[in-house]
């Protein structure tokens, strides 16, 4: 008998298995505990206010990394700043993502992009994240936005374009 035990970690399961045959009976029983999910070391990167060129690097390792795992998603997890300006994770997650699909041909149902709120500083963490594997082991923990400044000069901006654009 074979048990599928993928995304079981950390609980336990029982089966029973009775053969029965006509002058012969068999029962047996077993229980037993899956081991928990193995997630740590999942964190393949980390990095702050950098300049695109540097994140661009960074995004090149991250890319090659989960493209070498056919199974695995890659998981990008930002955290603005404080000062910040408005939609600043949005755009830098969008850009992120786009630099992955259209320059290093991950496929994009293989990416998740998460803006997690705010910290102190800004924040981005890079995961390959193995199949099976539903939740990670982040801190997830924001400032409230009361005591966000938004007063970080958006990259780019000029009068007649008052949007981000990436560079």
């Amino acid at each position: 008998m074979t048990v599928d035990t993928t995304g079981l970690g950390g609980q336990t399961i029982e089966a029973t298995v009775e053969v029965t045959e006509p002058g012969l009976k068999c029962s047996a029983r077993s229980k037993t505990s899956i081991n928990p999910l193995i997630i740590e070391n999942m964190t393949f990167d980390a990095y702050g206010d950098i300049k695109w060129e540097d994140e661009k690097a960074r995004l090149d390792n991250f890319a090659i990394q989960v493209m070498n795992e056919p199974s695995a998603r890659g998981a990008l997890i930002a955290f603005a700043g404080n000062p910040t300006y408005k939609g600043e994770v949005a755009f830098r997650l969008q850009r992120a993502r786009d630099y992955l699909v259209s320059v290093r041909k991950v496929p994009a149902e293989r990416l998740v992009t998460t803006d997690s709120g705010y910290r102190t500083d800004f924040t981005v963490y890079l995961w390959v994240v193995s199949e099976g594997v539903t939740s990670l082991p982040i801190d997830l923990t924001s400032l409230p936005l009361s005591e966000i400044r938004f007063t970080k000069r958006p990259p780019f901006q000029t009068k007649r374009n008052s949007k981000p654009r990436a560079n």
